[in-house]
């Protein structure tokens, strides 16, 4: 059997088996590991030579592309799933990057021509925006959903940036639907990221009423 989605319980399934919330952040945080691996791999062809730098940049460009769809198709439940509104929402979360990804590309150009453009230097900026990835993941899960959360890991808005892989848990309720913000819970959580658990963590949701018919 295939992997399908369940709308009603927004969760995939293949048969008696169903992908738990655990991995689903996995295969979210996955796709975003991913990104950093590709992005670092055209950095340093990019240096080498292997690659001009508009080879670079429509590579890069693809990356994006291909990594925020992924990312958010994984939360809205799949490609079948995407409706004109999902489309409309995909294509406004890859244009912002790909604006974003033009600057960055202009800026690798006068680095490059002034002789300071390092692999490290290039790598470490690209990593950033696999981030999308992560923030595209939820913005698709609370378009499924139906509720309107108040920020997105890796937005752009705390301290950790692109780096960000905490975590919104959604619970449907009858009268309201429940969102949980949760932190990786090491060292690695930036302050910013504390403050937003410590608002909408265990025990003070962030909660959206149901409109009543």
């Amino acid at each position: 059997m295939a992997w399908t989605y369940d709308p009603t319980t927004h969760r995939y399934r293949d048969g008696e088996r169903e992908l738990t919330e655990r991995q689903m952040l996995a295969l979210r945080n996955a796709i975003a590991d991913g990104m950093t691996a590709e992005s670092a791999s055209l950095a340093q062809r990019l240096i080498d030579g292997a690659l001009s730098l508009v080879e670079w940049a429509k590579a890069f460009a693809k990356l994006i592309r291909a990594g925020v769809g992924a990312g958010f198709l994984l939360g809205r439940g799949g490609r079948a799933t995407a409706d004109a509104a999902a489309k409309a929402a995909l294509a406004d979360l890859v244009n912002t990057q790909l604006a974003y990804a033009k600057a960055f590309a202009a800026d690798v150009g006068l680095r490059l021509g002034d002789g300071t453009a390092t692999v490290e230097g290039v790598a470490a900026r690209s990593a950033l925006y696999a981030g999308a990835s992560v923030q595209a993941f939820d913005q698709g899960r609370s378009l499924d959903w139906g509720v309107r959360l108040p920020f997105y890991p890796s937005d752009g808005d705390t301290a950790c940036g692109g780096n960000c892989r905490c975590a919104w848990e959604i619970a449907d309720f009858e009268d309201r639907i429940e969102a949980t913000w949760h932190t990786e819970g090491d060292s690695r959580v930036c302050d910013d990221c504390r403050s937003r658990g410590n608002r909408y963590g265990p025990g003070s949701p962030f909660v959206q009423s149901k409109v009543s018919a």
